[in-house]
C-alpha cells in the first residue's frame, strides 16, 4: 500500500517535465552562472583579515628617549653600561619598531596598513569607521616604558586600542599583533638589561606568524563548489512544495477520497507523502551533486558524511512538504504551497547563505542561518568538502533532525483538526 502511494508521487513528477527542468536543470545553469562571475571571489591569494589601522602619538618619542638618556646618566649606572644600552635602546625605540619593523613588515602590509593621523583627528576617525582599529599611545609612553625596564619600576601606560566593531576580524588581528609586540619588546629589553645577546630579528619579524592566505588550516571553496551546495540545498526546498501542490491537487480531482473510499487511512497517506518526498529529495541531490562532480569537478572524498547530511535534510524537506499538505486541506486552497515556493524558499535561501556567505554580513545572520535546513545542511556540506569528519557536523545533523520531529508533530496536530471541504 505505502508502496503506492509511493510510486503515485514518482509517476506525477516523470509526467511533468516543467518541474523537473526546475528542480533539475535550473540549479545546474545557476551553479554555472555564479561560478564563472564569482570565480575571482573565491580564488584570491590575498588575506582574508584585511584592514587600516590608525596610529596616533600624543608625544615626541625622540625627545622621550633623551630624558631617558638623562634619567640614564644621573643614575648609579656605569657608564660603560649606559653607553650599551643607549646602543641598544636607540635602534629599537618601542613605537618606531611597532610603526617600521611590525606594521611595515613586508607581509603584514599585504593585509594591514598602517597610517599615522594627529590626536585632533582621533575623534573623526572614530566616528567615521574607516580604521579596523585605532592604536593611541599616551604622552610619556616610550620613556617611562625605557625607565621602568632599565632604570627601576615605574607604572607604564599601556597603549591603547580602539577596535571597529564592525571590523571585527582584522580589529581583533591588529590587537593580537599589538600583544605579542608589548611581550616580545619587554622580553627583548629584559634580556638586553641582563647584559645578554639581543636578536633583533625574532621582533621584527613576529608581525606575521604562521601563514595568513586562509584564517584555518582547511582547504578553501571554490566558487563552483559553494554554489553547488548553495543551489542544490536551494533547489531541493522547492521540492516540498511540489509535493503538496500535487496532493492538494489530488483532493480537488477527488483522487484523495478514492484512496479514502479503499480503507487507506490517512496517517498512511502522509506517510507515503513523508517517504515520497524523501526519496525524491536524496535522488534529486544525488542527481545534482552527481551533476556538479562530473561538470565542475566538484567531489566528495567522505562519502559517508555526505550520505547523513543528504538523508537528514530530505528528512525536513519531506516534512515540511507533509506540514503545507495538511495546511492546504485544512484550508481548503493551495495558498500555503504557493506563498512558501514564492517567499518561504528566497528568505531561507537568503539566510541559508544560497547566493552570499551571510557571515560576511552578520554573524547574527549567520547563526539564524544555521539554524534553517538548507542553512545547516550548507555549512555542514561545506565543512565535509574541507575534510570534515562526522564528530565534526553532528550538531548539523541533529539539528535537521530536531526539525524533522518539530514540523511533524506541528503537522499531525494540524491534521487532527477538521480540514475544509473545498
Amino acid at each position: 500500500m505505502i508502496w503506492s502511494l509511493i510510486w503515485k508521487e514518482f509517476k506525477l513528477f516523470i509526467r511533468n517535465p516543467q518541474e523537473l527542468l526546475v528542480l533539475l536543470l535550473m540549479p545546474l545553469i545557476l551553479i554555472t552562472i555564479l561560478g564563472f562571475a564569482l570565480n575571482s571571489f573565491f580564488t584570491e591569494e590575498a588575506s582574508p583579515v584585511t584592514g587600516k589601522v590608525a596610529l596616533v602619538q600624543n608625544g615626541d618619542e625622540e625627545k622621550e628617549f633623551e630624558r631617558f638618556m638623562q634619567s640614564l646618566s644621573d643614575s648609579p649606572i656605569p657608564e660603560p653600561a649606559i653607553r650599551q644600552i643607549e646602543g641598544q635602546v636607540k635602534g629599537i625605540l618601542p613605537i618606531q619598531m611597532l610603526r617600521e619593523r611590525i606594521f611595515g613588515n613586508e607581509e603584514l602590509s599585504k593585509v594591514i596598513a598602517l597610517e599615522e593621523i594627529t590626536p585632533a583627528q582621533i575623534s573623526d576617525a572614530k566616528d567615521d569607521g574607516e580604521y579596523s582599529a585605532i592604536i593611541e599611545v599616551p604622552e610619556g609612553f616610550t620613556e617611562n616604558l625605557l625607565h621602568s625596564l632599565f632604570i627601576e619600576e615605574r607604572e607604564v601606560p599601556g597603549l591603547i586600542v580602539y577596535e571597529n566593531e564592525e571590523k571585527d576580524y582584522s580589529s581583533a588581528f591588529v590587537s593580537d599583533v599589538v600583544e605579542q609586540f608589548k611581550e616580545q619588546y619587554s622580553l627583548m629589553a629584559s634580556l638586553g638589561r641582563e647584559g645578554l645577546v639581543v636578536e633583533e630579528e625574532p621582533l621584527g619579524g613576529m608581525g606575521v606568524a604562521g601563514a595568513i592566505e586562509t584564517v584555518t588550516k582547511q582547504e578553501p571553496i571554490g566558487a563552483f563548489s559553494y554554489y553547488a551546495v548553495g543551489m542544490s540545498v536551494m533547489f531541493v526546498l522547492f521540492l516540498a512544495g511540489n509535493i503538496s501542490t500535487n496532493s492538494y491537487m489530488e483532493k480537488q480531482q477527488h483522487v484523495y477520497d478514492r484512496i479514502r473510499l479503499a480503507n487507506v487511512p490517512s496517517t498512511f497517506y502522509l506517510l507515503g507523502v513523508f517517504l515520497s518526498g524523501f526519496a525524491l529529495a536524496v535522488i534529486q541531490l544525488c542527481i545534482l551533486y552527481g551533476g556538479a562532480a562530473f561538470m565542475y569537478d566538484v567531489h566528495w572524498t567522505n562519502i559517508g558524511e555526505f550520505l547523513v547530511i543528504t538523508l537528514s535534510l530530505s528528512s525536513v524537506v519531506a516534512s515540511i512538504g507533509v506540514l503545507l499538505t495538511v495546511i492546504n486541506q485544512r484550508i481548503g486552497s493551495d495558498s500555503a504551497s504557493k506563498l512558501y515556493g514564492n517567499a518561504g524558499v528566497a528568505i531561507l535561501a537568503f539566510l541559508g547563505g544560497s547566493f552570499t556567505q551571510v557571515g560576511n554580513i552578520s554573524e547574527t545572520i549567520q547563526v539564524i542561518g544555521n539554524l534553517t535546513p538548507n542553512g545547516a545542511a550548507m555549512t555542514a556540506y561545506l565543512n565535509v568538502l574541507q575534510g570534515a569528519v562526522l564528530p565534526d557536523i553532528l550538531v548539523y545533523v541533529w539539528t535537521l533532525l530536531i526539525e524533522t520531529i518539530v514540523i511533524l508533530t506541528i503537522a499531525s496536530l494540524f491534521s487532527k483538526r477538521k480540514a475544509v471541504r473545498a
